[in-house]
């Protein structure tokens, strides 16, 4: 009956290991997100550095297109800004969900050692509980055969 109990614990507690591991893979997909966001941020700043440098460049810069340009590089600040705090945070995220994972793992190794020794002890009790059996029955037939050679 314990081995029943222990075997359904330790499925359940892999089952939970894995569902830590899908967590842990979807908060690295969203960090992963996150940085390539980022990435394409910063792109979008360069383009829009050597779009004003070739406007300027080219005399076609007036108050409202720098003022728009630097609207638009405020805007990219920010959201850099914010994805970066994201990321951070994100990053915090999957830090956490390794050591959840690692400390699941951990548990689940305490148990597929403590169902081991279960079965290696049962294994034992039966065969300690064989060896019993054939020793009665020998010890039984050897009355037996003793009782019959007495009679006869």
């Amino acid at each position: 009956m314990a081995g029943f109990r222990l075997d359904r614990l330790l499925r359940l507690r892999g089952q939970l290991r894995v569902l830590r591991q899908l967590e842990l893979q979807q908060a690295e997909e969203a960090r992963l997100r996150l940085l390539h966001e980022r990435r394409a941020l910063d792109a979008a700043r360069r383009q829009a550095l050597e779009d004003t440098v070739h406007a300027t460049a080219r005399g076609e810069l007036d108050r409202a297109r720098l003022h728009l340009a630097g609207a638009w590089e405020a805007a990219l600040d920010a959201r850099i800004q914010r994805v970066d705090e994201s990321t951070v945070a994100a990053s915090t995220r999957v830090a956490q969900q390794r050591d959840v994972v690692a400390a699941e793992r951990r548990e689940e190794r305490k148990l597929e050692h403590l169902a081991d020794r279960y079965r290696e002890r049962l294994a034992n009790e039966m065969a300690l509980a064989a060896e019993r059996m054939l020793d009665e029955l020998t010890m039984s037939r050897h009355a037996r055969e003793n009782g019959e050679r007495d009679r006869g």
